[in-house]
């Protein structure tokens, strides 16, 4: 469905708004990093050529997975019993909220208590918190999306929209999904944006017989080896995409192996398929690892060429894990230019923002923070009042430079090609 241009122009009003003290207490942090230099941030490509005068421009920003935990419930945890997980976004607040769509994979459910990493349902307040900080649509196809059953599924769609927040590829009913489609259609400045998104399965789970309505899978055994790929219903989903009359189209997509960066044939195969019949972008989750991003000239099913861009996996925005690669994250940010001439929109500007998921310990306050990695490490080079830790300001180093190697090509996949969950 398509979002008019006054709602769209009274949402980001009204979010400006409440985003404005969380942005003057962020500003404190930039004052500080003086020395860092725009100039400085990681492109995933080389900066485009000047663009036409008679064009218009959108934005998108892209983030990683958002996930539950209980050492994340327990920081969030105030003294009346409220939960605020604002601490956790403060540093990159501007980095989501910038663009003019800002995008994430919301890996957990809000079905109600209890909370935590058992259940993976989180409590409301979450939503409204990324609402607050820059977000507008969220992947709810993925591995949680079962975690709370049906009626939990059900329950996460109207917290998100109740938060003004639009979820993307489940759905509560199959009247719902008639009404409404696979596809969400989104125009900024004149470009018309289509989103959809696909999950490889639910860690395992079976959809309900007679419940198949309730979210785009991207496998037919996707309860089991993830190698059968749903051809017919990932073609139909693009078609309802290209029937809206989109400028671009982009897939988000729940693929691959945790704490993995090798990528699968099958991976690899359904990149091709999306692309090849007319997605533009393909945003890719679920490894909690950041994966190799490319550009790639595609050559259509009609024998046209067109430049897409692939981000297999972008990572963490917000976790607790501990295992090797899974602290560091990007924020991708994409933009769009739409030749009014010729009617034709590329992708003029790629670029990610590296990001640092910090852990202060357990007796610390606001124990986990999102870290826009190179602003730390200038705060902590200038001495700046309330720098990270020397062990901290190491690890980003380090986080750094394995970013700076594993988003240039994708590595050789493993001789053993099945997926795990």
């Amino acid at each position: 469905m398509l979002a008019s241009a006054r709602q769209y122009r009274n949402k980001k009003a009204h979010r400006s708004r409440k985003l404005l003290l969380i942005l003057l207490v962020a500003a404190i942090f930039a004052i500080g990093a003086a020395i860092y230099l725009l100039g400085s941030r990681a492109p995933a490509e080389a900066p485009a050529p000047s663009t036409p005068a008679n064009t218009t421009t959108a934005t998108l920003s892209a983030a990683g997975d958002i996930t539950m935990s209980d050492a994340l419930l327990a920081d969030a945890l105030q003294p009346d019993g409220s939960y605020d997980f604002s601490s956790c976004f403060l540093n990159v607040a501007p980095l989501l909220s910038s663009s003019d769509l800002t995008v994430g994979n919301l890996e957990l459910t809000f079905s109600g208590e209890p909370y935590g990493g058992t259940t993976f349902s989180a409590p409301e307040s979450l939503a409204d918190t990324l609402n607050t900080f820059g977000f507008d649509i969220l992947q709810t196809a993925n591995s949680k999306s079962l975690a709370g059953g049906l009626s939990g599924l059900s329950a996460t769609l109207d917290v998100l929209r109740a938060n003004n927040l639009e979820p993307l590829g489940t759905y509560a009913s199959r009247s719902a999904r008639s009404a409404s489609g696979c596809v969400l259609l989104k125009e900024v400045n004149g470009i018309r944006i289509a989103f959809f998104a696909f999950t490889k399965g639910f860690d395992g789970m079976s959809i309900p017989a007679g419940s198949e309505y309730c979210a785009n899978v991207l496998y037919k055994d996707y309860d089991t080896a993830y190698q059968k790929i749903a051809t017919d219903d990932v073609l139909a989903v693009i078609q309802e995409a290209q029937a809206l009359n989109p400028d671009v189209i982009i897939a988000m997509v729940h693929w691959g192996s945790e704490y993995k960066m090798s990528l699968s044939e099958s991976q690899k195969d359904a990149a091709d398929l999306m692309l090849k019949n007319g997605v533009d972008v393909i945003l890719g989750s679920h490894s909690h690892m950041v994966g190799p991003m490319e550009t790639r000239t595609v050559t259509r099913a009609d024998g046209s060429e067109k430049n897409a861009f692939i981000a297999y996996s972008l990572g963490n925005l917000l976790a607790s894990d501990t295992e090797p690669y899974t602290q560091a994250s990007v924020v991708l940010n994409l933009e769009f230019t739409k030749n009014l001439d010729t009617g034709e929109t590329t992708i003029t500007k790629s670029e990610y923002i590296p990001v640092y998921l910090a852990d202060y310990g357990e007796d610390a306050a606001n124990r986990f923070q999102t870290l826009d990695i190179q602003q730390a490490l200038a705060l902590y080079e200038s001495s700046y009042l309330g720098k990270v830790s020397e062990e901290t300001y190491n690890a980003m180093q380090e986080a750094l430079e394995d970013l700076g190697k594993n988003t240039v090509l994708p590595p050789e996949p493993e001789e053993d090609d099945a997926e795990t969950k």
